[in-house]
């Protein structure tokens, strides 16, 4: 299949039953014949005055009929990843930030030419960096008839991205030629995002922070923390669950007499979707402790409810519902101005809502749970997906074997 080559169209005189004759470009679009009027013979005199402005014209087609440019074709599926389809809010979210990044260093080229010069590719990807976040000022705000004085979140440099991003990267440019191949732009041959692979060992560019027991105490008895907060860490913390599905949890999940609790969806942002996977909506048991906490909760939201709206439906059902907005608060704002605030005290600099996750897998490492026992409890489709999440470091998980092989070495001295 060929690509859409530059075409020069043709400028022809056509007679109207009123008015005088118009100038026409011809030209195609795709398997199609289109025509644009040029302007009359009044404007255009001559054929040679027609075509100059047919030039112009040209120039806009074939930029986006070709694919001329690559920040035309990020245009086109910007417009086509914001459609409401299968693909995921987050994904979709992701893809635009990687299509930001891929347009301002790649808007100029032409299609063909970035495909053609793979090299160019490869080192952009291996040289890829995570840019720098400024300082973010939150300002003042008012929160159950108090004011919560503003602060200065400080920023972020920028940092070397990891193995791991860089294979993303990778993944989407394969996924940006797919299309353009799709929509004819390049010649439907193999994609030249298989020809290399992305330099470096797959390692963290950051450890995971698995939280110590002191931590936990001091976390979970900080005067100072929000009690929707403290709720949704022990739920982290107790059963594992990613913030989206936090988020997402509605009082009509739990099962107070059975004792469990059910996953249904994932809450990022405005957008209310499934979970991850579809290993991810299971039943998981509600503690004793989790029990208490949760009641202490609904308790509290109640009144809440009461005192504000005149109902016993805590924030149209929500379990962690937004007064103002009547939707689930956004995990990421939470973070910012609740969680790493609350981590930087017990000494754990960028405390995320992931940290508890990986410490959840780390303590039945410890307790030396099966890996089935692990991966079902993770909710993860894959055991190897299980086994990358945190736990002890490799001193401390041989520490044991190694003692006994000592011990051996020094009975038959």
């Amino acid at each position: 299949m060929q690509r859409v080559s530059y075409q020069q169209g043709s400028v022809v005189k056509k007679p109207r039953a009123k008015g005088p004759d118009v100038w026409v470009l011809r030209y195609m679009d795709g398997d199609v014949q289109r025509s644009d009027i040029l302007g009359t013979i009044h404007e255009f005199e001559t054929k040679a005055a027609a075509r100059k402005k047919a030039a112009e014209r040209l120039k806009e087609i074939n930029e986006r009929l070709a694919g001329i440019k690559v920040s035309g074709l990020c245009d086109r599926l910007k417009l086509e990843w914001e459609k409401p389809k299968d693909i995921r809010p987050k994904t979709a979210k992701t893809y635009i930030g990687f299509m930001k990044r891929m347009r301002a260093d790649w808007g100029n080229w032409r299609v063909d030419d970035m495909v053609n010069d793979i090299l160019a590719v490869e080192k952009w990807i291996n040289d890829y960096e995570v840019l720098a976040k400024p300082d973010r000022i939150v300002p003042d705000r008012f929160a159950k008839g108090k004011l919560i004085p503003g602060k200065t979140i400080p920023g972020k440099p920028a940092r070397p991205a990891s193995k791991k991003t860089k294979l993303h990267i990778k993944a989407f440019v394969h996924l940006v030629f797919e299309h353009a191949m799709k929509w004819k732009l390049i010649p439907m041959l193999r994609n030249p995002m298989t020809l290399f692979r992305v330099k470096g060992r797959r390692k963290r560019v950051r450890k995971p922070n698995i939280i110590t027991r002191d931590q936990w105490i001091a976390l979970t008895t900080d005067p100072e923390l929000s009690s929707h907060v403290r709720t949704m860490i022990f739920i982290a913390m107790l059963l594992g669950l990613r913030v989206s599905e936090i988020l997402g949890l509605r009082w009509e999940d739990f099962d107070m007499v059975r004792r469990v609790m059910s996953i249904h969806r994932s809450q990022v942002g405005q957008n209310t979707g499934d979970t991850k996977t579809e290993g991810s909506e299971e039943e998981l048991p509600i503690h004793p402790d989790l029990y208490e906490v949760l009641e202490a909760w609904r308790e509290e939201q109640t009144i809440d409810g009461e005192t504000r709206d005149g109902v016993h439906t805590p924030v149209n059902g929500w379990l962690f519902g937004n007064l103002i907005t009547g939707r689930p608060f956004w995990g990421g704002t939470l973070q910012q101005d609740h969680l790493v605030p609350a981590g930087r005290k017990v000494g754990i600099p960028n405390l995320g809502w992931h940290c508890f996750r990986h410490t959840y897998r780390a303590m039945m490492d410890e307790e030396k749970l099966t890996l089935e026992e692990q991966r079902v409890l993770m909710r993860h489709e894959d055991i190897r997906t299980t086994l990358g999440y945190g736990g002890k470091s490799k001193a401390e998980t041989v520490r044991g074997a190694n003692a006994k092989v000592v011990e051996m070495l020094r009975k038959h001295a």
